[in-house]
C-alpha cells in the first residue's frame, strides 16, 4: 500500500518549549536569592506555574494538531494529550483524546503510549500532571527546606516540591522540573516524528530548544 504523505504543519510546541526553558533558567537562578525564609518567594510560585503550563501545553499541542492534520477532524472540543496512571486506561484516553488513531496510525499510538507516566523512566510525567492539577486550584506545594548544616550552603534554603499526591515524591523543584522538561522534549519530538509532522522541512529538534534558550 503506498505511504500516504501526512501535510507539513506550523508547530506550536516550539514556543512552549523555549518558553519553559527559558523560565526555568530564570528559576535557577531565582533558587541561589532564597536564604532561609518560612515563605516561598511569589516569583518562585509565578515561575513555576509558567513552567508547568508551557510544559502541559506543549504536550496537549501535539494532540491537537495531530487531530486536526493527521486525522483531519474539524471537532468542537480540543483533544489533549492522552495521559494515564497504568495501562489499562491508555486505550480508553487515547480514544476519547483522538478517536480512531490507534487503528488508523498504530505507529502513532505507539509513541505516545511509550511516554506515559506508568512506562519505566516517565514517572516525572505523573509530577507534571499533578502540578497541572493543583496549579488551576491553589497555590503549588513548594516550601523552602534549609540546607543541610554541614552542606556548603548553610547559609541558604532550597525550594522543594512538598509531596503531591499523584507522585508522592519530594524532590528540589529545579531539579523535579529540568528532569519533567527532558520527558517533555522526549515525548514531543518522538509523536511528532512517528507522526511525520514537521515544518519547512525539519522535524521538531531538541537542540533547538536549548540553542535557543542559552545564556
Amino acid at each position: 500500500m503506498m505511504e500516504v504523505e501526512r501535510p507539513r504543519v506550523q508547530p506550536e510546541w516550539d514556543e512552549y518549549l523555549v518558553t519553559a526553558r527559558t523560565r526555568l533558567n530564570e528559576l535557577s537562578a531565582l533558587q541561589l536569592t532564597v536564604e532561609r525564609q518560612s515563605e516561598v518567594p511569589a516569583a518562585v510560585f509565578q515561575a513555576v506555574k509558567d513552567i508547568v503550563q508551557a510544559q502541559v501545553t506543549a504536550l496537549d499541542s501535539t494532540a491537537r494538531i495531530i487531530g486536526s492534520a493527521v486525522l483531519n477532524r474539524d471537532v468542537k472540543r480540543l483533544p489533549y494529550y492522552p495521559k494515564v496512571k497504568n495501562p489499562t486506561s491508555f486505550a480508553v484516553s487515547l480514544q476519547s483524546q483522538l478517536p480512531g488513531l490507534a487503528k488508523a496510525h498504530p505507529d502513532i499510538a505507539e509513541a505516545y503510549e511509550r511516554h506515559q507516566p506508568y512506562q519505566k523512566g516517565r514517572r516525572y510525567l505523573a509530577l507534571l500532571f499533578e502540578l497541572a492539577a493543583v496549579r488551576k486550584a491553589t497555590n503549588l506545594p513548594l516550601e523552602v527546606r534549609e540546607a543541610d548544616a554541614d552542606a556548603a550552603q548553610q547559609n541558604s534554603g532550597d525550594i522543594y516540591l512538598a509531596g503531591p499526591t499523584y507522585a508522592t515524591i519530594e524532590i528540589p523543584a529545579v531539579a523535579a522540573l529540568e528532569r519533567i522538561q527532558d520527558l517533555v522534549e522526549q515525548a514531543v519530538e518522538d509523536v511528532t516524528v512517528s507522526a511525520g509532522i514537521d515544518s519547512a522541512g525539519s522535524r521538531f529538534d531538541r537542540d533547538t530548544v536549548r540553542t535557543a534558550t542559552a545564556s
